[in-house]
């Protein structure tokens, strides 16, 4: 499962839409362990749903854990050339 996982994300950076992502994974063989073998666009929709809604929940955590630095702070070490953006 990790393995169509990490080939179905690496195709969808690559621009690729879950049609054409289904159609890859079946054209290689590469079998869908929940399904019987066969991916479905809708298939690959819903794993990227759902990849999408646990980057935002751990994106969110993240921010939630990281300290913000004060303004005048960010100001201060921009001018001093100790942070860039």
């Amino acid at each position: 499962e990790q393995a169509a996982l990490e080939r179905i994300l690496q195709l969808r950076d690559s621009g690729m839409g879950a049609r054409k992502i289904a159609r890859i994974l079946n054209g290689q063989g590469i079998a869908n362990p929940r399904k019987g073998g066969v991916w479905t666009p809708e298939n690959i929709a819903s794993i990227l749903r759902t990849v999408e809604r646990r980057r935002a929940v751990l994106a969110s955590r993240v921010r939630a854990l990281s300290p913000q630095p004060d303004p005048q702070q960010v100001i201060e070490a921009m001018r001093n050339r100790e942070w860039r953006l």
